[in-house]
């Protein structure tokens, strides 16, 4: 939260999304079943959201 509190402080725009359920590095790659679902859950919408924000940040 430091990070984000910083940036707050800055005056930068930040959002801070905890995803239930899902490690600090749900994305890393693995071929496994396991991991194949637990990104499928997660990692699929989280990352529309994280490229939709990455738009409205660097292409206004």
């Amino acid at each position: 939260m430091e990070y984000y509190n910083a940036l707050k402080a800055a005056g930068q725009e930040v959002y801070y999304v905890k995803v239930p359920g899902a490690a600090h590095a749900y994305y890393d790659w693995k071929p496994d079943t396991a991991t194949k679902e637990t990104f499928n859950k997660y990692g699929e919408p989280y990352a529309r959201q994280m490229e939709d924000f990455f738009n409205t940040v660097f292409y206004k």
